[in-house]
């Protein structure tokens, strides 16, 4: 991706770009306050960059979803252009938003299901309450037991509590 986009222009302002901001990499977790929430899952290829990587990023795989789902290419279009305007607004209210309130943001699914249900067929609204019921029986162990393993850990073969 970087390569791809080096030439493209930008405006100057570096960030630490997720580097890998495709539809894909998105997904539900829980959060320490037990809310079910909606957010990038992925940063192996963390980088600086331009900011606008990782919005073309995103943006690009709306297209490509789309395709991939069989959607005529003016409705891919209508959803890079709502992708990129809801960006547009949460920059414009972060802008004028202090440090902690942007970090508290959160997109809260118990919220957000509501408000989408309605814009969706049937068949998406029960594909996503599966993947939202799924999501809710996952923690963070079952990472930790997915991406880690005891090595010459003496806890591993403890008996228990000394």
């Amino acid at each position: 991706m970087a390569s791809d986009l080096a030439a493209t222009p930008r405006s100057g302002f570096t960030v630490q770009c997720c580097g890998d901001a495709h539809l894909s990499n998105f997904g539900l977790f829980g959060s320490p306050e037990r809310r079910l929430v909606f957010d990038v899952n992925d940063f192996d290829e963390t980088l600086p960059g331009p900011w606008e990587w990782d919005v073309k990023r995103l943006a690009t795989s709306m297209v490509v979803a789309g395709r991939e789902r069989g959607h005529p290419a003016r409705e891919c279009e209508r959803s890079v252009l709502a992708t990129v305007a809801e960006y547009r607004r949460l920059m414009a209210q972060f802008a004028g938003a202090r440090t902690l309130e942007v970090w508290y943001t959160t997109v809260d699914i118990d919220t957000l299901g509501p408000a989408l249900a309605a814009q969706v067929a049937t068949s998406t609204r029960k594909r996503a309450a599966k993947l939202v019921a799924k999501a809710r029986t996952r923690d963070s162990m079952d990472a930790l037991s997915k991406l880690t393993r005891a090595v010459d850990d003496p806890r591993a073969s403890s008996p228990g509590p000394r």
